[in-house]
């Protein structure tokens, strides 16, 4: 049993842009956005919704620390114990200020 309707956040109007409305013929990640596009119009119901950075901090976390990764692909179990505060403010709504 699969799941039939998913919610993916992303802080970038501009890469929600790109997969929902934009000709995408020329750009840089065409490959990447039509990957996206073909798993969107598989059979099940997929919301992109836009979030503030500061309301998703563990996600901002994970980016941040992924970018100095070596690895292409690290696998979760369990959060890092650093991201225990982070997930209990995202899950509560709290905001934090940039930096």
């Amino acid at each position: 049993m699969g799941f039939r309707k998913m919610e993916f956040f992303s802080d970038s109007t501009d890469a929600i842009r790109l997969i929902l409305e934009d000709n995408i013929t020329y750009h840089q990640y065409a490959s990447t956005v039509m990957n996206i596009r073909d798993l969107i119009a598989k059979d099940w119901i997929i919301n992109l919704k836009h979030i503030l950075r500061e309301n998703n901090n563990s996600a901002d976390y994970l980016a941040k620390k992924g970018a100095h990764q070596y690895e292409a692909l690290i696998l979760l179990d369990i959060p890092r114990i650093e991201m225990n505060l982070m997930l209990f403010a995202d899950a509560s709504g709290v905001q934090f200020l940039r930096e």
